[in-house]
């Protein structure tokens, strides 16, 4: 039994496309407010190599369960897809991410706690994954390139879909047991 997805929305957020750097639109929701994106086509997002420049981002909320990423279609990203970053209580939910270089779905840090990242669909369309170098993680774009990423696993992750991806959900927290950036030497992702 196949499943058919629709990349189809009514509203389009979208770059002027990649100028040969990889370089797409990016959309944060920062600390100071509350992020709300929801049933929009994103495309040509991401900025490959630049740390902080993806489709969809939650940067540094802290505690935000008004943030939404809902029920959006992202497609053809030169660097990853949606980002939990710093944030808490936020809803990642029923979103289709196809053509993305590098990590789906990026839970970033190791202190991000209590997001719900549910009925997602990640679908790669190269063999063997969709790595790319260059980032300022390695291990979550090329070398463990994954469709659900997370350093922080104190969050709830159910029914989502990974298709095509060298990892399908990957929980990398033995390489950085202290966690990584802002979280660094104060989480322990272990256990």
């Amino acid at each position: 039994q196949a499943e058919i997805i629709n990349l189809s929305r009514s509203v389009l957020i979208t770059g002027d496309g990649f100028d040969g750097q990889g370089h797409g639109l990016h959309v944060v929701a920062h600390s100071g407010g509350v992020g709300v994106v929801k049933y929009a086509r994103v495309t040509k997002g991401g900025q490959h190599g630049l740390a902080g420049k993806y489709p969809l981002h939650f940067h540094m909320a802290g505690d935000c369960p008004g943030c939404q990423f809902v029920g959006n279609a992202i497609e053809e990203s030169s660097q990853r897809g949606i980002i939990v970053h710093g944030t808490h209580r936020s809803l990642v939910s029923e979103n289709v991410l196809y053509d993305i270089m590098g990590s789906y779905i990026y839970v970033e840090d190791g202190n991000e706690l209590e997001n719900v990242i549910s009925y997602n669909v990640a679908i790669c369309p190269i063999k063997n994954g969709c790595k790319v170098g260059g980032t300022d993680n390695n291990q979550a774009d090329d070398l463990q390139q994954s469709g659900l990423w997370a350093l922080s696993v104190s969050n709830d992750f159910i029914g989502n879909r990974l298709v095509n991806m060298y990892n399908g959900f990957f929980t990398q927290t033995s390489a950085f047991p202290h966690g990584r950036g802002a979280a660094a030497g104060r989480v322990c992702t272990m256990y």
